[in-house]
């Protein structure tokens, strides 16, 4: 092969890019949010996500061949933080926004730099490996937390949801493998305990957006193992236990009571104040930036609250303008995962609907997070055209067939070289 192919070592930079963007997205403080103020956790983060941008520089620029990024998701991106600063001044919040949007575009830019260098596959396959020690190490280290009725993380801290997200990704990557019969026993006993983490979170939003995940990307199976075959099999009689034979599903979805309706709520009093408050043309049209993580809430006896919805926070955010672009590329993205005729569409496809469904309850799918970066991996890897073989490194890349198995698509790229 030849030399600094996107295929070849080289991959402990690979590793060392996630570990650096996991540090500078993962809260360290908790229900703190950035509204402008700049103070030492600010900072700290700011340098990891520099550190990690020149990073992906470095080891980008170390391979001869370059492979090309797509630009269509790179382009919409771009236009959806444009919009969200051009809303964040007519909002009065320019600094706080151009910030946030700032952070953001260094994700962005560090995630395409690492598909120019190795396949978005590969990148994720990393990203997973770095998430599942994070999941094992906060799950163990957070056991005690089991007695009070949700797991969380306790080293490093993870709320419950933020350990479900985690976890789910890491079960969705082997499940893909699973659809494709390239699993082994232990990633299947693997799976299954990430199953069982997002169970024990306590995450309704994240437990139902997996169901959808899982149905979508059975659309997409290839082949599966006996051992595969099996499990499946198993999971209705397991599962119709677990429903009926335990409280354990209702548990989780009816936690807290009329409490948990209350929950509901309050959050469909804030999105029913983002749909129909009074704002001015600029702010209907542009929102009011990515610093804007509370909406006044009139007619009650609280004024604001959180936005609790990443689709409600990007038509707050972004307005109807920022709402459309990214509601286009992620329904465009889960279309294309669809149709696509690759080995890796499941992958791309359960991710992408998985978030996008976690979006409708959960917040910062569009933020500086790390459901943002598995975003848009799975955006750049649904639309990859020129990759390499996934699972050999026999061939070097200008000699790779396509996973089409005939001609190149036809879209838009961006080479780094």
């Amino acid at each position: 092969m030849p030399a600094g192919s996107p295929h070849q070592g080289g991959s402990i930079g690979l590793y060392v890019v996630w570990i650096l963007l996991l540090a500078a997205t993962l809260p360290w403080r908790a229900g703190v949010f950035f509204d402008g103020a700049i103070d030492s956790v600010v900072v700290s983060k700011a340098l990891i996500s520099l550190v990690a941008l020149t990073t992906a520089v470095l080891v980008a620029g170390a391979g001869r061949q370059a492979l090309e990024v797509p630009a269509s998701p790179l382009i919409v991106l771009a236009s959806y933080l444009a919009v969200t600063i051009i809303g964040g001044y007519a909002h009065g919040t320019l600094m706080a926004a151009a910030i946030v949007a700032v952070r953001v575009a260094i994700l962005v830019a560090t995630i395409a730099l690492l598909t120019a260098r190795w396949t978005p596959y590969q990148v994720m396959r990393a990203l997973v490996h770095v998430m599942a020690v994070l999941v094992v190490a906060a799950t163990i280290s957070g056991l005690p937390t089991i007695a009070s009725g949700r797991l969380r993380g306790a080293v490093p801290p993870m709320n419950p949801n933020e350990l479900a997200l985690l976890a789910s990704v890491c079960f969705l990557w082997i499940f893909a493998k699973m659809l494709r019969a390239r699993e082994t026993p232990v990633e299947l006993l693997a799976a299954g305990g990430f199953a069982g983490i997002t169970l024990l979170t306590g995450s309704r939003a994240g437990l139902a957006a997996l169901c959808v995940a899982i149905v979508f990307m059975a659309l997409r199976a290839i082949a599966l193992t006996p051992r595969s075959f099996a499990a499946v099999m198993m999971l209705g009689p397991v599962f119709a236990y677990i429903a009926f034979g335990t409280d354990l599903i209702a548990s989780v979805f009816l936690r807290g009571g009329e409490r948990s309706v209350t929950t509901l709520n309050s959050r469909t009093i804030a999105w029913n104040a983002a749909l129909t408050s009074d704002r001015d043309p600029w702010e209907t049209w542009f929102g009011a930036g990515l610093a804007q993580k509370k909406i006044e809430v009139p007619g009650q006896w609280w004024t604001s609250q959180l936005l609790d919805s990443s689709w409600i926070s990007a038509l707050v955010q972004g307005g109807l303008i920022g709402l459309a672009l990214v509601a286009v590329l992620v329904a465009t993205t889960i279309m294309q995962s669809l149709a696509l005729n690759k080995a890796s569409a499941a992958l791309w496809l359960g991710l992408t609907a998985y978030l996008a469904t976690r979006g409708l309850l959960e917040s910062a799918l569009f933020d500086s997070s790390v459901s943002f970066m598995v975003l848009v991996t799975a955006l750049l890897g649904a639309r990859m055209n020129v990759t390499t073989s996934e699972h050999t490194t026999r061939h070097p890349p200008e000699a790779a067939r396509f996973d089409s198995g005939n001609a190149r698509e036809s879209t838009s790229t961006i080479s780094f070289r």
